[in-house]
């Protein structure tokens, strides 16, 4: 995955070196559509400064992005709750990614797992090398903080509590558009069984082919190299798949006007059970022409063309939500008198029988 990672300050796109010395690039949004014409597979948004002033202030730039965005996104910045994160995920995000507060208290990364999935959890590991030596140390508050971890030891101990992936960043190699660390690189894949994004220093494509080319890297997240000109997605995508790397396909969003709308005139129902991001699914639909709606209730839902069951989250914790409102005994219900019914990731999976996600639950 080639990842266009935007670090935000209140509402501008900024960028620094070492995590230092922050410049103002723009209007995040706008590049955040331009990445994704360009051939993005997903987006990771930052809060810059969201862990030192104790806020997350990207909801709303999410919101605005999902309206416009079609691929999935990554927050990250001041999450330290579960409510914290959930907020992300409703304004349109699909991973969310934590640092400071998973190293302050990692039990969170367990309680974030077993809400939202390990699929959903991204622990972002910002990584300074010790002086004159080949280990590295785990960087908190955006690179400016100690703490004390190991980052070798760190990774195993997050993917120990269902880490989902890992968002690895060179914090010497920061910004400043040379190369990455590839000794913390390689160090990082040999331990690392859950997907491997890399950041920090990749500019030239020949650096970017040499990382991707190591089987136990799963994308990498550029920051400066996109947003000064030094490296093009669709270009670099096209060197890439030359050099035979497995690299996905440029995206293409349907153009949206008044004779392309394939679902006008369909009312869908989204099942409301408090897990996802609803937002994103809203605003696709909408963009496809589809009268659209959110709800919990049995009698506004069943007044629909289409039901979807959308979700981000742990299986049993869905199951738990639908029981709740018995929601699944309406879907057993109007699947079984053939109502179509789609079910999209979370929603997807619970269509099964069963699930062994923390135990054993019993699907729909």
């Amino acid at each position: 995955r080639i990842i266009a990672r935007l670090d935000i300050k209140g509402s501008k796109l900024i960028k620094g070196i070492r995590f230092e010395g922050v410049r103002v690039i723009g209007d995040p949004n706008q590049a955040a559509r331009h990445y994704q014409e360009d051939g993005a597979d997903e987006l990771l948004y930052i809060d810059a400064v969201a862990s030192l002033y104790g806020r997350n202030s990207i909801s709303g730039i999410l919101k605005i992005a999902s309206n416009k965005i079609f691929i999935p996104i990554t927050a990250s910045g001041g999450i330290r709750s579960i409510s914290d994160a959930r907020e992300l995920i409703m304004a349109g995000a699909d991973k969310i990614a934590i640092n400071t507060a998973a190293i302050k208290d990692p039990s969170l990364i367990k309680n974030l797992v077993e809400t939202f999935g390990s699929q959903c959890i991204v622990i972002s590991i910002q990584a300074r090398k010790k002086y004159g030596e080949m280990s590295w140390e785990a960087m908190t508050e955006m690179g400016r903080e100690k703490s004390g971890k190991d980052v070798l030891d760190w990774i195993k101990e997050v993917q120990g509590l269902g880490a989902g992936e890992i968002l690895l960043t060179s914090v010497d190699k920061d910004g400043t558009l040379d190369s990455p660390d590839f000794e913390l690189i390689r160090s990082a894949s040999r331990i690392t069984n859950v997907p491997l994004i890399i950041s920090g220093g990749l500019t030239k494509t020949s650096d970017i082919s040499s990382v991707l080319a190591n089987d136990l890297v799963s994308g990498v997240a550029l920051g400066g190299s996109l947003h000064y000109g030094k490296q093009s997605i669709s270009t670099l995508k096209d060197g890439l798949n030359n050099k035979k790397l497995n690299i996905r396909g440029n995206n293409q969003i349907i153009p949206s006007n008044k004779n392309n709308k394939p679902l006008k005139n369909i009312k869908i129902g989204i099942i409301d059970y408090n897990m996802g991001n609803q937002q994103s699914l809203i605003n696709t639909l909408d963009y496809l022409g589809a009268f659209v709606f959110v709800s919990k209730n049995h009698k506004e839902l069943n007044d629909s063309d289409l039901l979807i069951l959308p979700g981000v989250g742990a299986f049993p914790k869905g199951m738990s939500n639908l029981k709740l409102l018995d929601l699944d005994i309406f879907i057993k219900e109007k699947t079984a008198n053939g109502k179509p019914f789609l079910g999209i990731c979370l929603g997807m999976q619970m269509l099964f029988k069963e699930s062994t996600e923390f135990g054993i639950t019993k699907g729909l």
